[in-house]
């Protein structure tokens, strides 16, 4: 089990986010307001277990992202309200029936969001609905290419004038193309 510690604050002190500790750069004792101002892209992260919460939220600190995690469910799309994230990382178990709704919650809520889903597999259900995730990327013991991929899409989606406004989804990039590049 990890220690504690509470980012912006000195460990024990209350108000401030809860992330994992670990050999972080000097950016892990930022507040949220200046992790945004060193234009830190934020990351929300949904997955039912802690620990596989813990890792991606350890692991993506490392890299330089503002993370916030959640636990599957509809708190999700208020947690988008109120953190505004670049990027929602759906991680799911192929048994998890409620991950489509909540895909579709996310969707519906905020076309415009990518939205990458991380999984073992990608049950038909999933392929079958076109406005579903924006990019796919397997499961794999190593997390150097889900982080790439994140790189990637966060590239991607960057303003090519680096005003820090989004361009959003590009229709038509991600769906079919990563599935099938991953098959």
């Amino acid at each position: 089990m990890h220690d504690l510690e509470v980012a912006g604050q000195e460990p024990g002190a209350s108000g401030a986010r809860v992330f994992p500790s670990g050999n972080f750069e000097a950016w892990r004792w930022l507040t949220e307001d200046q992790r945004l101002e060193e234009g830190m892209n934020r990351i929300l992260v949904v997955n039912d277990d802690e620990s596989t919460l813990m890792l991606y939220s350890e692991e993506l600190l490392e890299e330089g992202y503002n993370v916030t995690t959640a636990h599957m469910g509809p708190q999700v799309t208020r947690l988008i309200k109120e953190t505004r994230p670049d990027l929602v990382l759906l991680d799911i178990r192929s048994n998890q029936a409620d991950a489509l709704d909540l895909l579709m919650d996310i969707r519906d809520a905020y076309h415009d969001l990518p939205v990458l889903v991380y999984a073992d597999n990608f049950p038909l259900q999933f392929r079958m609905k076109p406005r579903s995730a924006d990019y796919w990327v397997l499961k794999s013991l190593s997390l150097t290419d889900l982080k790439l991929r994140i790189r990637m899409i966060l590239e991607r989606v960057q303003s090519p004038s680096g005003s820090g406004h989004k361009k959003g989804r590009e229709p038509g990039f991600g769906y079919t193309g990563m599935i099938d590049s991953f098959w």
